[in-house]
């Protein structure tokens, strides 16, 4: 059970790191078209 968890926990972390890295490539792509 507590593996499961652990691992859900894991891929949870990983969603949102990688939401976070998109949302700023987004946002440095904006960035950059601004100049």
């Amino acid at each position: 059970m507590e593996t499961v968890g652990c691992l859900s926990c894991v891929i949870l972390a990983n969603f949102q790191i990688h939401q976070m890295l998109k949302t700023k490539k987004i946002y440095i792509l904006y960035f950059y078209q601004r100049i």
